[in-house]
């Protein structure tokens, strides 16, 4: 079963382990178009602040220019994650 809660209006909610997945991907879609367009989610997060955000996740140490590198390893983290046993509450 999903940690997630679903809501209406075809919105949805995360909690828990499933939480920590869809933000290691989302974090991952974004350096993904930093490193091929340099796009940012917006003005107030910087190239620097994308990896620093993936090695709290990866606890990897990312160098300049490495987006590419760290899209992949938060999509192995989450994908590590999904095939973990949820914590029950």
């Amino acid at each position: 079963m999903s940690d997630y809660l679903e809501r209406t209006h075809n919105g949805t909610s995360f909690s828990g382990s499933d939480q920590n997945i869809f933000n290691a991907l989302a974090l991952a879609m974004h350096c993904s178009l930093y490193a091929s367009i340099k796009m940012t989610p917006n003005s107030n997060v910087t190239a620097t602040d994308l990896l620093r955000m993936a090695e709290s996740y990866t606890k990897k140490t990312y160098k300049r220019g490495q987006h590419l590198l760290a899209s992949t390893d938060l999509k192995a983290f989450a994908a590590d994650l999904k095939g973990k046993p949820k914590q029950g509450i």
